[in-house]
């Protein structure tokens, strides 16, 4: 990697991810449009820099970027600032949907119909395959859980693994996505019921539950702290409702209890507290019916076991190149070490959280060669709207 290779590439990452939102305000619009001027004029320039280390002799004569690399594409991005302020945000009229539902329309058996009819056995045969698609997840919710009988539960393995087989994965894919605009209209959508009534066995979470509800004044207890309770709190609910996973603005985020192998692969997000991004891995996603407050049994709730912070950085001149761009939400953690409701050194959001509290899902790398090991996060931001969220006074969205 040639020397500022790294930053202009983040600069290009930025940019994207900025574009990609589903809006963006007038200053979001106009810091896309600076960092991929700078990435081009960067990505020209590169190549008389190494020019003239040739002439020098300084190395063999091998060119990575420079004019001659310049494709047409290059060009149009400039003008995509000037697309989204006439026609709205890129997500709103791309075709990367319409491309991949076109291919799917194709594969259709079509009855050799011709003369007009074609398009309506392919429209009949979608709307059939999309009405199959919905009977079939409605089946799935309705036969999730360990307290069904045994038949209905071979039913919902069967149906997985019917949803989960050959040519059918991406037909019911693009169904699904064609429909994911009206299932994101709500933020949150919980999952499929994974327990009914699950006893509260997890110290931290207990503790974590008892904090969320007397965060402003005293309204639970434990149990084994009832002598000295005051008269007016209750004593905390032993169990919980828990769900297989839920959906954060159409993305699917699940538990590690009902995880296979406890894999937090989906499970990892990130959350904003007091001006600060932490990151965190959900352990339980659920409902907690507790007595004397009727809307607690509405709430969807996540226990969240956070990450420490470290202040390492993967690169060796010490530098951490990210700080220039808070958009991608690169921070670095402990490897494998957790939060301790006991340690007071570490300051960090609540365990139990509102799940609609949740910014948005994020991604976890390991980074063994430093000393110690790191872990290293980036956010996966799917409606990036505002600039604030990262610190840079931006707060007008479009």
């Amino acid at each position: 990697m040639q020397q500022g290779e790294d930053v202009n590439f983040l600069r290009f990452a930025t940019a994207l991810k900025i574009l990609v939102g589903s809006s963006i305000s007038d200053n979001g619009l106009e810091r896309a449009k600076v960092l991929l001027q700078e990435y081009l004029l960067t990505f020209s320039k590169v190549c008389a820099s190494l020019l003239e280390r040739i002439f020098m002799g300084l190395m063999e004569p091998y060119q990575l970027y420079g004019m001659d690399e310049m494709k047409p594409n290059h060009h149009w991005a400039v003008h995509v600032a000037d697309q989204v302020i006439d026609y709205g945000p890129l997500c709103s009229f791309w075709a990367f949907l319409t491309e991949r539902l076109n291919k799917v329309l194709k594969n259709l058996n079509s009855n050799n119909w011709s003369g007009g009819l074609l398009e309506v056995s392919m429209m009949r045969e979608f709307h059939r395959t999309a009405q199959l698609d919905g009977l079939l997840n409605r089946i799935l919710e309705e036969t999730s859980g360990s307290d069904v009988p045994l038949s209905l539960q071979l039913e919902h393995k069967f149906i997985k693994l019917l949803f989960g087989t050959g040519q059918n994965v991406e037909t019911l894919g693009t169904i699904q996505d064609a429909a994911a605009h009206e299932r994101t209209m709500c933020r949150v959508l919980p999952g499929s019921v994974a327990q009914r009534a699950a006893l509260i066995e997890d110290d931290i979470l207990r503790f974590g539950l008892v904090n969320y509800y007397n965060k402003d004044s005293p309204t639970v207890h434990l149990p084994l702290a009832k002598l000295q309770a005051r008269s007016t709190t209750t004593v905390l609910g032993p169990s919980i409702e828990t769900y297989h996973y839920a959906l954060l603005d159409g993305r699917r985020i699940k538990s590690t209890t009902y995880s296979r192998g406890g894999s937090r692969k989906s499970s990892i997000i990130q959350v904003q507290f007091r001006g600060e991004a932490y990151v965190g891995v959900i352990q339980v996603i659920f409902r907690h019916d507790q007595p004397g407050i009727p809307a607690s049994k509405d709430a969807l709730l996540a226990f969240i076991r956070w990450l420490k912070r470290s202040d390492l950085t993967p690169l060796d001149d010490g530098k951490f190149i990210w700080s220039d761009f808070p958009e991608l939400g690169v921070d670095t953690w402990q490897y494998n070490v957790y939060v301790h409701p006991n340690d007071p050194a570490v300051d960090c959001p609540p365990f139990v959280i509102p799940f609609s509290d949740i910014q948005c899902q994020a991604a976890l790398g390991n980074i063994k060669f430093t000393d110690p090991p790191i872990w290293i996060s980036t956010t996966m931001d799917r409606y990036l709207t505002s600039l604030a969220g990262y610190g840079m006074g931006d707060t007008t969205n479009e």
